[in-house]
């Protein structure tokens, strides 16, 4: 600004005595702010971000790509010029653009944001031309149109189109290193998967009668996504797992077990109920699923034994104040917890070792369970009674 009125002075002088101007107006300082605001800045990125913002994108391409050839590991160049394909509607090359940024800067937040919002304004367009689809469908059925076979053949067209794209999505998510946000958005990414995988199984049982078993479905997108569905399941868990571990480390034992609790259920999605009620479509089993699965069990054990010894102190306390509500209220806590423990040993041994749960009840790895929580229960007797079952299973009556 001192520069600018500077030169507002120095053209004033010059008017005085060349008898041109007599003085400066209002509208002359206005005028001289714009010159000099038109000036792109001197920084390559600010003046790529000056182009685009004046719709110039590409000048702000052909100045992005000299300084990424000279500096090719610069993660936030990428990003920039995905800006600038992105202001010329080239969306292919912005996605490919924010993605390298996140290759080279898995933590690089601002591409990771930018790359969701085009995939939303892509998807929005889908769902209006499914929507429309789906409407003509719905004629052509009441009207006995035999067009109805091309209405279905577009109408698979676009559901393969969102299935590449929620993949693509999925490969960003893999990519981006942040614990917060993986969590929150992995929900919304998780189901959009799942139920286009459902569209697929549809579309494959339409053309069979009867319609086919999940099993023989042979369908090289369907097992494409439900390969990303097992992947990015993985990560979540092993996301969760490090947010529990957070919050146990400031002894916040009953939210780290609720973190896990959302672990296991994702967990559960790999393994074969006991007595399943409907045909499911497992995600694929493996040795690193095994691992996790292990993993968070034993992590689960182990915070709702620090979090039984917390309520088990603070019943202790309350009965030496003869706080007896209080102390009741513990108690209650300590056997609820005590169950849950149990019923993660249970549901353990018939994870990992097909022992059915009411087998697994009575199996001898659980004695040191039911001798370890017996000290701390007020109502001992279903303990005792599962205790002795296990020691006559042994033949030690």
């Amino acid at each position: 600004m001192k520069k600018l009125y500077l030169e507002i002075v120095l053209f004033l002088v010059i008017s005085w005595i060349s008898g041109c101007v007599p003085w400066a107006t209002e509208e002359d300082v206005q005028a001289a702010e714009t010159t000099s605001s038109s000036i792109p800045p001197s920084n390559a990125v600010e003046q790529a971000q000056y182009w685009i913002q004046h719709n110039e994108p590409a000048k702000a391409i052909e100045l992005l790509q000299q300084e990424i050839a000279k500096n090719p590991a610069d993660s936030h160049l990428y990003y920039v010029l995905g800006l600038a394909y992105n202001a010329q509607g080239n969306f292919s090359e912005a996605l490919n653009c924010y993605r390298q940024s996140l290759e080279k800067n898995p933590e690089a937040k601002e591409a990771y944001l930018s790359a969701m919002h085009v995939y939303r304004v892509i998807l929005t367009d889908i769902r209006k031309d499914a929507d429309k689809i789906a409407l003509q469908k719905e004629t052509a059925k009441e009207e006995g149109n035999e067009q109805i076979g091309d209405l279905q053949k577009q109408w698979q067209d676009i559901v393969e189109r969102r299935a590449h794209l929620y993949l693509e999505q999925a490969q960003f998510y893999l990519i981006y290193q942040n614990i917060e946000m993986n969590i929150a958005v992995f929900p919304e990414l998780e189901a959009h998967l799942r139920d286009t995988q459902d569209l697929i199984k549809e579309i494959e049982e339409s053309h069979t009668m009867p319609p086919r078993k999940l099993e023989t479905i042979q369908n090289p997108l369907f097992d494409e996504i439900l390969q990303m569905r097992s992947t990015i399941s993985k990560k979540h868990i092993r996301c969760l797992q490090t947010f529990s571990d957070q919050e146990a480390s400031k002894r916040n034992f009953s939210k780290a077990v609720n973190i896990l609790k959302d672990a296991d259920a994702q967990i559960s999605k790999f393994y074969r109920e006991e007595n399943p009620t409907a045909e499911v479509s497992l995600l694929k089993h493996d040795s690193e699923i095994q691992t996790l699965a292990q993993e968070t069990h034993q992590k689960m054990v182990q915070r709702m034994q620090e979090s039984l010894a917390v309520h088990v102190q603070n019943r202790a306390n309350f009965q030496k104040l003869q706080f007896g509500t209080q102390a009741e209220e513990e108690n209650k806590t300590i056997e609820q917890l005590s169950e849950n423990i149990v019923q993660l040993h249970i549901q353990a041994l018939w994870r990992f070792q097909n022992i059915p749960k009411e087998q697994a009840i009575e199996h001898s790895s659980m004695i040191p369970v039911y001798e370890r929580l017996l000290p701390e229960l007020s109502k001992k007797g279903e303990y005792h009674y599962r205790l002795a079952r296990c020691y006559a299973k042994q033949g030690n009556k």
